[in-house]
This record gives structure tokens, C-alpha cells and sequence, in this order.
């Protein structure tokens, strides 16, 4: 199990035993966001320093990815796809920008500004074919945006128009499902078009894995189940 604290505190568990296996200071403030990768290796985005560093579970040593490169930015978010891939939201001044980092070969891919005056990249997600960048803060800014991987080529398929950011992007066969201030709001993947929003305040990276249209959130200090199919939260 591996966590981080305010303070910049990584810690590492083993949840059988309950040992304490690793432990060490990152960040002056906060560790952002933790994914594990095709690798095997779990990726840390630590703030302010936004860099991005590497826990190596079966020798248990942290280190620092040169290969990656944010010139400055902040990263904000992250998702690790199954073919090699991390892709950071990285905020930046003229606007947020996604950064492919591939685990194998330590290259990097700078996909552009998402949206000019959209600083803010906080959730992403990507398939084989697109990468989708939750991106905001600002009245009229905030987007959910589409990036071709093949041709750069960026669309805005959901537009929110409430002065916030979409703060997390998970992406099915016919559903983008988006959370903001207030809640989860599930829009139509090919219309963008509204179609169910349940109460939460955070959410999982990933739905259920045994349904994918099952999504437990937190809301009110409890557990909540959020049905896609039915539109039911209990």
C-alpha cells in the first residue's frame, strides 16, 4: 500500500503484515497524484516541485525520471494506460499541457496546450486512439478536451459553462464520466450531451473492476454506489 500525506511524506505498507517497508520525504508541500505503470513501478507527482519520481517496489528505492521534463509546469494529474504510457496534465501559464512519458524507453511527448487560457489540466485519461484532458479553472474555460495521439488534433467534446474544472475524466464505449465541484456528471461520448449526474466528491481512478458502469464515490463521509446503467446512487 502506498500513500502520501500533506507534508510531502511517502510512505509504503505491506498490507499483509502491516510493516512499514519504506518511508521518505518528497515534497515541501504535498505528493499530487500516484499511478502504477505497465512497469510495475509506481509514479509520484510531488508539488511544488513538480517532478516526477519512480518507487520501485521489488528493490524499494525511489528515484528521480530525467527523462521527464515539465520546463517549469506543475503536474497536476496523471493516468497510466496498459501499452507503456503515463500521461501528466501539467499546469502551465499560456495554458495546460499533456506530456506522454514512456516507462520503457524514458522518452517523452509533448502533446501541446489543450486549450488556450486553460491553465489547469486536473483530470485526464487516455485510450489508443485519444487522449481526453479535463481542463479549466475560469468562467468559459472549462472543457473536456479530445487530442488525436496520431494527428495533435484537439476538439472540445464537453463544455461545462459553470466557472469550474473538471477535476477527474474516465472514458468508456459510450460515456464520459466527469466530476466537478457538487458531484459526478456523466455526458454522452459522441454528443457530449448531459445525460445523469449523481452526488460525490471524489471518486476512484478507475469504476468497479468487475462492471465498469459501477463507480463507488465519497460524499457526506460515506460510500456510495453510482449506477451508469440504471442512474441509481445508493
Amino acid at each position: 500500500l502506498c500513500c502520501g500525506v500533506q507534508g510531502g511524506l511517502f510512505y509504503v505498507t505491506d498490507i499483509a503484515t502491516g510493516e512499514l517497508e519504506f518511508k521518505q520525504h518528497i515534497s515541501a508541500t504535498q505528493l499530487d497524484r500516484m499511478v502504477t505503470a505497465s512497469d510495475g513501478n509506481i509514479y509520484i507527482s510531488d508539488y511544488p516541485n513538480s517532478g516526477l519520481k519512480k518507487y520501485n517496489p521489488k528493490t524499494k528505492e525511489l528515484t528521480e525520471v530525467s527523462g521527464f521534463n515539465r520546463n517549469g509546469g506543475m503536474a497536476l494529474c496523471m493516468y497510466a494506460d496498459n501499452s507503456e504510457n503515463i500521461y501528466v496534465g501539467v499546469y502551465y501559464n499560456d495554458g495546460g499541457r499533456v506530456i506522454e512519458y514512456n516507462v520503457e524507453s524514458d522518452t517523452m511527448k509533448d502533446y501541446g496546450i489543450m486549450k488556450q487560457g486553460a491553465h489547469y489540466i486536473q483530470g485526464i485519461f487516455a485510450d489508443e486512439r485519444y487522449i481526453y484532458a479535463g481542463v479549466g479553472v475560469g468562467e468559459d474555460i472549462q472543457a473536456v478536451i479530445k487530442c488525436d495521439k496520431k494527428t495533435g488534433e484537439k476538439t472540445e467534446v464537453v463544455g461545462s459553462g459553470s466557472g469550474t474544472t473538471f477535476y477527474y475524466v474516465y472514458v468508456n464505449d459510450s460515456q464520459i464520466i466527469t466530476l466537478i465541484n457538487g458531484g459526478i456528471i456523466v455526458f454522452d461520448k459522441e454528443t457530449g450531451k448531459r445525460m445523469r449526474a449523481y452526488n460525490a466528491t471524489s471518486v476512484p481512478e478507475k469504476p468497479y473492476p468487475k462492471d465498469e458502469n459501477i463507480f463507488y464515490a465519497f460524499y457526506n463521509n460515506k460510500v456510495v454506489k453510482c449506477d451508469l446503467k440504471s442512474g441509481t446512487q445508493t
